[in-house]
C-alpha cells in the first residue's frame, strides 16, 4: 500500500508538471517565430518604403558601378545587423519560376550574391508563386531547403502603391527561434 501510494504522489505530481512544461514551451516557441517574423516583416516594409524603384532599376543596369548602390547595401546590411532574428535581407525582381538579384549585402560574404545573379524558387515558394508573379504580398513563407529551415517574409516595392517592380525578402533561420526557446528552458 506504500509503494502504491508512493507511486500514486509521484505521478501526480511528475504528470502536471511535464505538461506545463511542455504548454509552456509550445507558447513560447511559438511566440519566439511571432516575434522573429514580426521584425522580418518590419525590416523589410521599411526597406521597400525607402527605396526607390527608378533607382533599383539603375543598380540593376549599373549594378556595383551606380552612385547609390553601395548607400543602399549598407542600408540593407545595417538593418540586417540590427536584427537579431534576419538572417539574410536582401532585393529581387521576380521572372516566372525564377528571380534576379539586384542588392544583396551579403554579395561581399560567400553566403551572398552579385547583382544580376538569377535563381531559383524553391518548392516551398511553389503556391505563391502566383501571388509574386502578380505582385502580391504573400504571408510569411516556411522554407525547407538547402540552407535549412526557415521563414521567409517579403515586401513589395512599388511605383506610388501602383506596381510592383521588385521584392525585399528577409530570411529568418529556425535556428534563431530555437535558440531563443532554449533560452526559455535554461
Amino acid at each position: 500500500l506504500r509503494i502504491k501510494t508512493v507511486i500514486t504522489l509521484l505521478l501526480a505530481s511528475v504528470l502536471p508538471v511535464t505538461v506545463m512544461t511542455g504548454i509552456g514551451l509550445k507558447l513560447y516557441f511559438d511566440n519566439a517565430r511571432e516575434t522573429y517574423t514580426k521584425d522580418a516583416q518590419s525590416a523589410a516594409q521599411f526597406v521597400a518604403s525607402y527605396l526607390d524603384p527608378d533607382r533599383v532599376m539603375m543598380y540593376y543596369q549599373e549594378r556595383e558601378k551606380s552612385s547609390g548602390y553601395p548607400m543602399a547595401a549598407k542600408l540593407l546590411e545595417g538593418i540586417k545587423d540590427n536584427s537579431h532574428s534576419i538572417k539574410h535581407l536582401y532585393l529581387i525582381e521576380v521572372d516566372g519560376a525564377e528571380f534576379t538579384y539586384i542588392l544583396d549585402p551579403a554579395a561581399e560574404n560567400d553566403g551572398g550574391h552579385k547583382s544580376g545573379t538569377k535563381g531559383h524558387f524553391s518548392e516551398s515558394f511553389e503556391p505563391y508563386l502566383p501571388m509574386l508573379q502578380a505582385g502580391e504580398t504573400p504571408e510569411p513563407i516556411l522554407t525547407d531547403d538547402e540552407d535549412g529551415k526557415g521563414i521567409t517574409v517579403c515586401a513589395p516595392v512599388t511605383n506610388d502603391g501602383e506596381k510592383t517592380n521588385f521584392y525585399v525578402f528577409a530570411d529568418v533561420a529556425m535556428e534563431s527561434v530555437n535558440e531563443y526557446a532554449l533560452n526559455f528552458v535554461v
